[in-house]
């Protein structure tokens, strides 16, 4: 259940930035596409709401010693978690304030406030991270750009994939769009590989755990969403002046979906107990059943795990790499959706038989 609301917090976060940066985007550099205020206004309740479902897992655990009132209060102003729960609050009262009692459509000034105040939700939410649980500072920008990058390029997204009207002009947002989404993915890429840095050194080792499979799993479902965004972002517009624009509002959605994925294993991995040294944790967490399903060795503390080549990783390797083309194609050719996204998904599935065919 923990994971479904983090899932969702995710989502809130994407909607909450997306929306509100499209309203602060002129009409004529957008589709037409409308985010209503109702929206906006029940994402705002809910982002302290699902916070503070976290909150309330530390609570519970803790109540049991010294009471439910005394932890509640000591969580609350003594835990980062609790301050940030806090801090969450107060800001998204204020942002309801200023959503509630302007139009936002034709008042940019508003909506760009929005903006500023909703990146400041998304940092107390970065302040009680475990990345900057264990380095303040830079942990904390990790994780706070981390967000901020995929909350702003995957929020656009969802609004003009599944909002916008299918005879809108698409030219003229796939201009900004486009490097706007990919300085967001260096950016997501950049955090990305700082947080695992901090959170996860051992990378190969940690596969044998729970956090490293969701881990692995979730970077290797980046791989067809990175190429829905390349054919978006170097093919789109010359298939648009070719085409028409008929295919386009079907192959945003496809990215989004899989951007979904994602978002459920990115959950998933939230509540996983991140191995700072591996063979530590593995003394009080059991390793993965997924990754038992591939090893047949023994596991215990004094064990090593690496990643070698062999004749079936070359062949899972070259079946993902045949897939990655096939997948293109589909994308090219604008197959339906579904094909697209299992073919994405297969790809991404055979590059995880890959690594895992090679784990001795």
């Amino acid at each position: 259940m923990i994971i479904l609301f983090k899932g969702i917090l995710y989502l809130a976060f994407s909607l909450l930035l997306g929306g509100l940066l499209l309203q602060s985007i002129p009409e004529k550099h957008k589709p037409k596409v409308a985010v209503p205020k109702e929206l906006l206004l029940w994402i705002i309740v809910s982002i302290p709401i699902l916070m503070f479902v976290q909150l309330l897992q530390i609570i519970q655990y803790l109540s049991k010693s010294i009471g439910y009132w005394d932890t509640f209060t000591s969580v609350l102003f003594s835990f980062n978690v609790g301050k940030a729960w806090f801090a969450s609050l107060l800001i998204a009262g204020v942002l309801f304030f200023l959503v509630y009692k302007n139009d936002l459509d034709k008042t940019t000034f508003y909506a760009r406030l929005g903006v500023f105040l909703s990146v400041i939700l998304i940092s107390s939410f970065s302040f009680a991270s475990h990345p900057a649980s264990l380095y303040p500072v830079v942990g904390f920008l990790a994780h706070f750009l981390h967000v901020i990058a995929i909350a702003g390029w995957i929020g656009i997204l969802l609004y003009v994939a599944w909002g916008s009207a299918r005879n809108s002009d698409w030219i003229p947002f796939l201009k900004w769009y486009t490097p706007f989404s990919i300085g967001a993915v260096l950016i997501l890429t950049g955090g990305g590989l700082l947080i695992n840095e901090i959170v996860a050194p051992q990378y190969v080792d940690s596969w044998v755990l729970s956090y490293g499979q969701a881990l692995v799993i979730k970077h290797l479902l980046l791989i067809p969403v990175l190429l829905y965004a390349c054919i978006h972002g170097f093919y789109l517009k010359k298939s648009i002046q070719r085409n028409g624009n008929k295919h386009v509002k079907r192959s945003l959605q496809g990215e989004t979906i899989l951007v979904l994925f994602v978002f459920s294993v990115t959950a998933f991995l939230s509540q996983q107990v991140p191995p700072h040294e591996v063979w530590r944790t593995i003394q009080q967490e059991p390793p993965s059943p997924l990754f038992m399903y591939f090893f047949d060795g023994k596991i215990d503390s004094q064990s090593v795990i690496s990643f070698i080549l062999t004749k079936e990783t070359l062949l899972w390797g070259v079946g993902g790499i045949v897939m990655i083309m096939v997948t293109l194609f589909s994308l090219i050719k604008q197959f339906p959706v579904v094909i697209s996204v299992g073919l994405g998904l297969i790809t991404s599935a055979l590059f995880y038989f890959s690594l895992m065919s090679g784990v001795v």
